[in-house]
């Protein structure tokens, strides 16, 4: 099983949606995937071809670096794809200092950056009701 990563295009939109579940019915999100497709953020896995997975890596978190989203197909999850598309995604890192968020209620996204190395930096609430949004950080250069 050979694992790359590359820049997602315009050409991956439809293959990105059925990778993720909320687009699917989330306009807005659908919005938010085509502008990470216009920026170059939207990085996709595949395997043999077929993508798995991707991952958005934006560069205006406060002078650093930030992943808003890691998505894996429903097919594909619980096989490390996600933690393989964190790590994958550390080459393109501009500043030393990587940082990604979920909510507190996402106990998945929580063991899967746990598992990547990513430390607790705090936590932003009222950005969803009663569900405080943790941030997480990992130094990826000295």
């Amino acid at each position: 099983m050979t694992l790359s990563i590359r820049i997602a295009t315009i050409d991956d939109f439809d293959r990105l949606i059925v990778c993720d579940e909320y687009s699917q019915t989330s306009e807005p999100r659908r919005q938010e995937i085509t502008t990470w497709l216009d920026e170059r953020a939207c990085y996709v896995g595949e395997i043999e071809g077929n993508i798995f997975g991707f991952v958005v890596l934006e560069h205006r978190f406060f002078g650093y670096d930030f992943v808003p989203l890691v998505c894996v197909t429903r097919d594909m999850r619980n096989k490390s794809l996600g933690l393989a598309l964190l790590d994958a995604i550390e080459q393109y890192c501009r500043s030393p200092k990587l940082f990604t968020s979920t909510n507190a209620s996402n106990a998945v996204a929580i063991r899967l950056f746990e598992k990547a190395g990513f430390s607790p930096s705090g936590a932003i609430k009222n950005l969803d009701d009663g569900d405080a949004e943790l941030v997480f950080f990992k130094r990826v250069r000295a």
